[in-house]
């Protein structure tokens, strides 16, 4: 009997600890779930990096009237803008006799430079290399590949990346994989398939479900999204800038800041960290032997001897602060390694990663961080370079 009552008092107790943590639970959900509520349908319905909303067709035509475009945030869909502008062109029968295909270090690279109009940048920030064989394949699908293509050659093309702190720095750590963004898995496997390569099929992207969710709860969205509130989300501009906001241009181009916003000893820090959150490792001399880079060579040589394309490659230059840093400790093979290539293919290239060699130092005052020359700099760099492109 004892041995009985005493069973019977334990399941009672856990029983009544079970009840009680199901009561702390459910206090807990309803505590936290309005506020949750709160965060996540401002984020959504504000959502000013268009994570949840796509605004691609509407910033198209704009840019296809052409005018320049306002947007709250710079925003996240980079691969339907392009995707819906290639449409345009070739429905319009408007195909740009010069694009530019690159990161956002080519982004300053403008109509006002170019001889060869029309001109189009299709600047993918954060760009890899399988970006710019989604390009090909998406210019060749819709029969407007252009004349002549501005290549920007960044060493980020050839290897992964991940956030370190403010910076984007080589991940060491990872496989090496890369993948085209999102929403130019299609137009990648086409180019691949045009290049004629052994690469294996992509593998499927994470699900973007549970980036939206971390996103709709993440607390600095949620802040961003309160102070564009009221703000509307995409602008028609006939020219220029307004404050307050992203303004990519009718000819795909963006600046990331304007000259008079920049200290230069604050920029010259940065650069200092940016090596150090790098590990010191920036120029990729390694990645000259690596699948990445061999897919490089095989698309210069299909522009440029079977589509009989003219193929500019572009190299630009750090900070001198960033790139004094770095030289100790690589030789920038991947420069010297593509020029000669390119001098084989009797390609042409302009600019450097070494300020010093186009006349730039520690004195000139055209970088906005480490790695990106403002558009006075820009301007300078080709008034000096690069006329007559």
């Amino acid at each position: 009997m004892k041995a009985d009552n005493a069973d019977k008092s334990y399941f009672c107790g856990n029983l009544r600890d079970q009840t009680a943590m199901k009561k702390l639970f459910l206090r807990l959900l309803f505590t936290l779930l309005p506020p949750l509520l709160c965060v996540g349908g401002i984020s959504y319905c504000a959502d000013p990096g268009e994570i949840f909303h796509d605004n691609s067709l509407q910033i198209a035509q704009i840019l296809r009237k052409p005018q320049n475009v306002a947007l709250r945030l710079i925003p996240t869909n980079w691969s339907g803008i392009q995707i819906e502008r290639v449409k345009q062109f070739q429905k319009d029968q408007n195909t740009p006799n010069t694009v530019v295909w690159g990161s956002s270090r080519t982004a300053e690279m403008t109509s006002d430079f170019v001889a060869s109009q029309p001109f189009f940048n299709n600047v993918l920030p954060g760009a890899n290399i399988m970006d710019l064989v989604a390009l090909l394949g998406l210019y060749k699908q819709e029969n407007s590949l252009p004349q002549t293509i501005i290549l920007g050659i960044d060493p980020m093309l050839f290897y992964p990346t991940k956030a370190n702190g403010d910076f984007f720095v080589r991940d060491t750590n990872r496989t090496h994989i890369l993948r085209p963004r999102q929403g130019l898995e299609t137009y990648c496997q086409i180019g691949l398939a045009m290049l004629d390569t052994s690469f294996p099929p992509l593998p499927p992207l994470p699900r973007p479900f549970f980036y939206k969710l971390k996103m709709l709860l993440m607390p600095d969205y949620f802040q961003t999204s309160l102070r564009s509130i009221g703000k509307k989300p995409v602008i028609a501009l006939q020219e220029g800038e307004k404050e307050g906001y992203f303004v990519l241009r009718k000819d795909g181009g963006y600046s990331l800041s304007q000259v008079e916003n920049i200290h230069d000893a604050q920029v010259a820090a940065r650069a200092d960290r940016f090596f150090k959150a790098s590990n010191g490792t920036f120029f990729c001399d390694d990645c000259l032997k690596n699948e990445y880079y061999k897919l490089f060579k095989t698309l210069l040589l299909y522009l440029s001897q079977q589509e009989k394309r003219e193929v500019i490659l572009f190299f630009s230059p750090i900070h001198p602060a960033a790139y004094l840093k770095f030289g100790n400790q690589e030789k920038a093979l991947l420069e010297t390694e593509t020029k000669r290539f390119a001098d084989s293919l009797q390609i042409s290239y302009m600019g450097s990663y070494n300020p010093f060699v186009l006349g730039l130092d520690q004195k000139s005052k055209v970088f906005i961080d480490e790695m990106h020359l403002s558009r006075e700099g820009f301007r300078l760099l080709v008034s000096r370079r690069f006329s007559g492109i």
